[in-house]
């Protein structure tokens, strides 16, 4: 689908590059077959994300396709399989509309969804699958059945299980080195803190008397909790540095996550040394009862996959906090 740009304004406009060993993971027949992550240049620097978690609007300029007056969309979503080659690659622009513009989208690819045949060159829908574990546990079956019907060779190169939580008994969780129990905890943040065993278990080696080096694991555990807080990228507050122009309006809402993002940013720019961590503590309070709400108050949440996706993040960020706590 092609839409012509002096019809659709853009906020911002960020060079990507993305790698595969083969075509297949840009263009996948099977929407869980592969796993694309890819570099954004913003701000003098790189960054990795994952092009279904990023909130752009559009793709520009797509290296295979070229064209002066209109840009170009791909449908991109969460995948499983990893690579670790170059062979192909992908380049373009990520643009990031007005609100107005997003609308005219909106209504435009509502329009397109009921053709019977696509407007070629190319059909696309922009679409968030975020994955937790109760999801990708339910898709594991499925994946292997995939691995079965997949050329057994191929598969093993380059092709991996999705990696889904697994609730282990305490022995073995006792028994973990130090950067495993770390590592799996951060792969599934929400998980791990709502795991009782897990729980009990980094609570043990924070304790002194209990673990005879509790500042090490300490030390770790925060500097890896504190760089996966700075990887996440929610609405315009909820990251590192917060980016005023990716949205027309900020906060994106009222009563959301962004909402109460922007609220602990306020908080901590008024506040230092024990002023802080009061922020801290009420940012913690609101995310608890954002996540007990079964239904969106802001119109930008409304959608099932929006506000989906906003709780997962919502989780994420709790169970961060939540992890940043035992190591005071």
């Amino acid at each position: 689908m092609t839409l012509e740009k002096k019809n659709y304004q853009t906020t911002k406009r960020l060079p990507f590059i993305g790698s595969s060993c083969g075509s297949g993971n840009f263009f996948p027949n099977d929407l869980y077959s592969s796993y694309a992550l890819i570099k954004i240049w913003e701000d003098g620097e790189f960054r990795i994300s994952n092009l279904s978690r990023e909130p752009f609007d559009a793709i520009e300029d797509l290296r295979i396709y070229q064209s002066p007056d209109h840009f170009w969309m791909l449908s991109f979503v969460p995948f499983f399989s990893r690579y670790d080659c170059d062979k192909y690659h992908i380049t373009g622009y990520l643009l990031y509309l007005d609100e107005t513009s997003k609308q005219k989208l909106t209504a435009k690819l509502q329009t397109e969804r009921t053709k019977t045949q696509p407007d070629l060159p190319m059909m696309v829908v922009r679409e968030y699958f975020l994955m937790d574990a109760d999801i990708l546990s339910q898709k594991k079956e499925k994946q292997k059945e995939i691995e079965r019907e997949t050329n057994s060779r191929y598969h093993r190169e380059s092709m991996l299980l999705p990696k889904v939580w697994n609730p282990k008994p305490k022995s073995e969780i006792a028994s973990m080195t130090q950067e495993k129990l770390i590592d799996y905890c951060l792969e599934f943040p929400y998980e791990c803190v709502t795991d009782s065993n897990y729980l009990k278990e980094i609570q043990i080696r924070n304790n002194q008397k209990q673990n005879p080096n509790p500042s090490d694991f300490s030390s770790v555990l925060l500097t890896k909790t504190e760089n996966i807080t700075n990887q996440i990228y929610f609405g315009c507050y909820c990251r590192k540095k917060p980016d005023l122009s990716i949205y027309s309006f900020c906060p994106i809402d009222t009563f959301g996550l962004d909402s109460v993002c922007k609220s602990k940013n306020d908080c901590l720019e008024k506040t230092n040394g024990e002023g802080q961590k009061l922020c801290h503590k009420k940012f913690k309070e609101d995310l608890s009862i954002l996540l007990k709400t079964k239904e969106s108050k802001d119109t930008i949440h409304k959608e099932k996959d929006n506000f989906e996706r906003m709780i997962f993040y919502t989780k994420k960020l709790w169970a961060l906090e939540t992890l940043k706590e035992l190591n005071k």
